[in-house]
């Protein structure tokens, strides 16, 4: 996305409550987003150009697998959350494989790409759930907020190719329907091979699902008794994701 660079350190903590949607709509709690599935690989050194540089070998055989065995059709990806370092290297290798899997045609709605990095720089250990938290407040808000510092396109982004658009204005979803909801991708990889992704679909509720809010009542004894919470922490952007 060759943004003014922005690959430099930058600190960050994020955490995260997941829980089963029937759990979380029996107890009435605010509901951002539904984690369709996650994935990861380790491309090793298929296709490398260096220890530092992601394969795109790798991405494309990551993405083919989650959508595959999740049977969520790519056609229907609002948006994809890239790694996005902006860096000369290794952007268009992200951008072109998810270009090339995506595969979006002049006559197809674009592809929207962006990054949080443009925002709140690399974080490093930290970048994998900076994207996850952001997406999650994207499918609360119903809005995709542009790319800061976005100057240039890299010249070696074949955007117009697989008709990709960098989000350079806020971008609000689609109106509600009662068919289909908004599906964003999330991209990420780490040095020495390792890529991750995530497919994060828009919640909505169920007939008879509680009204998607905190619940301020107190719950009963047996309700406690079979509650179950965990905490997960993604501690590494090396190993975002997985579990």
């Amino acid at each position: 996305m060759n943004m003014i660079l922005w690959n430099f350190p930058a600190e960050g903590l994020g955490l995260l409550l997941l829980k089963r949607l029937s759990d979380a709509e029996r107890d009435g709690d605010r509901i951002y987003c539904v984690l369709r599935d996650i994935l990861s690989n380790n491309d090793g050194n298929e296709d490398k150009r260096s220890f530092l540089a992601p394969s795109a070998s790798g991405q494309m055989r990551l993405l083919t697998s989650i959508y595959e065995r999740t049977k969520v059709d790519p056609k229907r990806v609002f948006y994809i959350e890239a790694h996005g370092t902006g860096t000369p290297l290794g952007d268009p290798i992200e951008t072109n494989a998810v270009g090339r899997f995506f595969n979006r045609s002049r006559f197809d709605p674009p592809l929207l790409i962006g990054s949080v990095k443009s925002n709140l720089g690399h974080t490093e250990a930290g970048s994998g759930i900076t994207s996850l938290i952001k997406i999650a407040l994207c499918m609360h808000h119903r809005a995709i907020p542009p790319n800061m510092h976005f100057k240039a396109l890299n010249p070696n982004i074949q955007a117009e190719r697989y008709n990709i658009q960098i989000v350079q204005r806020l971008v609000p979803f689609p109106p509600l329907t009662d068919k289909d909801t908004v599906i964003i991708g999330i991209n990420s990889f780490g040095l020495g091979g390792n890529n991750a992704h995530a497919i994060v679909e828009e919640y909505r509720p169920h007939r008879g699902a509680a009204p998607n809010k905190v619940s301020t009542g107190l719950p009963d004894i047996d309700q406690i008794k079979s509650k179950q919470h965990f905490i997960f922490i993604f501690s590494s952007e090396l190993y975002i994701f997985t579990l």
